[in-house]
């Protein structure tokens, strides 16, 4: 991006100039259709995702002579607005809300996972956005945002305990809290909306509320589908099928075989092959050793 103060022929002239260039030692073509010239005073440069645009200034008050004067600030500063309109339209296309009135929604296709998963998963979202436009000049506008992610995720949360919205909120004093671990200790994971929205240079680290070695291992391990992978067993790729299991923290210590194995590590379904399938519902697993256990959990 170049910014010219001056007329309209100084743009055109280094458009034609940087295109010769770019052909000449880098062998690359200019687009026409993309490369535009925008007057910033009336019109917005689109850049990596903001606005770029010329500020009209702002009438301010003072006092001078002992005589209330106003006069115009800020007349010519370029300013970078994110596009809330489009992030909004975004978030409709992903499911966080209606694409009419963009009222917030339960997200359906999340209902599978664990609670906690699930509000780790809508604070990852929301401070994807407030980091990458930590910058801009209409920060603040970004409130719609929060605002949708927030009441979608107590909507999605709502579903799945089949409650209200006002049961979720009423359960965490007023947030959205969800737990994990509940054999070692409740450990809380809360949904994070930012304090203030004032433009700031810093950015948002890891996921609040949960530790990152956790994060890493929990949830893009062990919650990633395991759907067209080889068998966990024998690692034969004939027929792989998903072996499926229900309920599996409410089956206590009665289990035995594959079935501990996934209980262990809280997976309710794993890729095997069809002979292996037919091996698992015939129990002729359940009598293997702990060390074929071990194998089988660092395979899944």
């Amino acid at each position: 991006m170049i910014g010219v103060t001056g007329p309209k022929q100084i743009s055109e002239d280094l458009k034609r100039r940087a295109a010769t260039w770019l052909k000449e030692e880098l062998s690359l073509d200019l687009s026409e259709e993309k490369t535009l010239i925008t007057h910033t005073r009336t019109e917005s440069a689109r850049f990596l995702g903001t606005l770029i645009k010329t500020q009209k200034g702002r009438l301010c008050k003072s006092k001078s002579n002992e005589k209330n004067t106003t006069r115009r600030e800020g007349t010519g500063k370029i300013s970078m607005m994110a596009p809330v309109p489009e992030l909004i339209r975004k978030l409709a296309d992903k499911g966080f809300c209606k694409k009419t009135d963009h009222l917030p929604i339960a997200k359906a296709n999340w209902l599978s996972f664990e609670e906690w998963e699930i509000v780790q998963r809508y604070n990852a979202v929301l401070n994807g956005m407030l980091n990458y436009y930590s910058f801009v000049n209409n920060r603040a506008r970004l409130q719609e945002v929060v605002y949708i992610l927030q009441f979608s995720l107590a909507h999605t949360i709502a579903r799945r305990r089949r409650s209200s919205v006002r049961a979720v909120f009423k359960a965490g004093n007023g947030h959205i809290i969800a737990h994990r671990n509940a054999r070692k200790g409740r450990e809380v994971v809360r949904f994070c909306p930012p304090g203030t929205l004032k433009v700031s240079g810093k950015f948002l680290t890891g996921i609040p509320g949960l530790n990152p070695d956790t994060w890493d291992k929990y949830f893009n391990l062990r919650s990633r589908s395991k759907l067209g992978k080889v068998c966990v067993i024998c690692s034969s790729n004939d027929r792989v099928q998903m072996h499926h299991v229900r309920h599996i923290r409410k089956m206590g210590d009665k289990v035995k075989g594959v079935t501990k194995v996934m209980a262990s590590i809280n997976r309710k379904q794993i890729p095997v092959c069809h002979e292996c399938h037919w091996h698992i519902h015939r129990g002729h697993y359940d009598g293997m050793p702990m060390a074929w256990y071990a194998n089988l959990e660092a395979a899944l």
